[in-house]
């Protein structure tokens, strides 16, 4: 999804790589694998099948978080290192400023269409560019260390400091978690490598189950192996299109993250740090 020598390499994904294998519930359950294959299928679809939506009050029971932009960053000193070996200096603090604005630009109202290895690629060529980093084969020889380093290890590394805390919150307050990743299939070993995989109910990875947001199905997995249901559940994402689309197409309450302030004329709920998202789901707080 890079260009240059990563353009073939489709794998490299936006979204924190950060992926977890989800072999199902980490807090007791067995995983209904036929019925999830179904889902990623379409054979059993919400239309065909016992819906994961009940009557009831519009609590909160569960919360899935996106992990890339979410829970976890680029590391961006890393990136800054590996380009410096190559001969090419950039400053890390310049790559974190950009980054915003790059991840804005690639939230498409054709986000169905676009795979996340495709948005990726623009992403992060859209940082370098911003950031001043001329492209050519030094460039090419870089990207290409920091994608192997991604595909092993995943880039997505960094944590925000309000991250734990509200990890912990949610987690006090009864709450099932789960994270719902467009990723390149390493997000456990990234999780429980940062320790943040033991927050956690459950972990979907996109590229394990064939399936990425926005589709609906998607969540319909979610839904399925945390035993919730959509009224009951909120999804908090960063990316319009393919959170907040994605998560309300399946039925579930959506949740912008919105740290840049990016998008006030957007139709949506948005946040501006997890403690916000804390204080909804446990319903001390309504969104901005």
């Amino acid at each position: 999804m890079f260009h240059g020598v990563l353009v073939a390499r489709s794998e490299f994904h936006l979204f924190c790589g950060s992926r977890f294998r989800a072999t199902g519930s980490r807090k007791g359950g067995s995983l209904n694998r036929e019925r999830a294959k179904k889902l990623r299928t379409g054979t059993l679809t919400p239309s065909n099948s016992e819906p994961r939506t009940r009557n009831m009050e519009h609590r909160i029971d569960t919360v899935f978080l996106d992990a890339g932009g979410v829970l976890v960053y680029p590391n961006w000193r890393r990136v800054a290192d590996t380009f410096s070996r190559h001969g090419l200096e950039v400053d890390p603090q310049m790559l974190r400023r950009v980054e915003p604005a790059a991840r804005f630009a690639i939230d498409n109202p054709q986000a169905g269409k676009i795979s996340d290895a495709d948005r990726g690629g623009r992403y992060f060529n859209d940082v370098l560019d911003a950031a001043g980093v001329p492209r050519g084969t030094a460039r090419e020889a870089a990207l290409a260390e920091v994608y192997a380093y991604h595909m092993e290890h995943n880039l997505w590394e960094q944590i925000p400091d309000d991250v734990v805390p509200a990890l912990e919150g949610l987690r006090n307050a009864g709450l099932k978690l789960a994270v719902a990743s467009n990723a390149n299939g390493v997000l456990e070993r990234c999780l429980q490598r940062l320790e943040l995989a033991r927050y956690f109910d459950v972990i979907c990875d996109s590229a394990l189950e064939g399936v990425e947001k926005p589709d609906p199905r998607f969540f319909q997995i979610l839904l399925e192996r945390t035993g919730s249901y959509a009224e009951t559940t909120l999804h908090v994402g960063d990316l319009f299109h393919v959170d907040v689309i994605g998560a309300r197409n399946a039925g579930l309450r959506a949740l912008l993250l919105d740290r840049d302030n990016l998008y006030a004329g957007f139709d949506a709920e948005r946040v501006h740090s997890l403690d916000d998202v804390v204080a909804i789901a446990t319903g001390a707080n309504q969104p901005r």
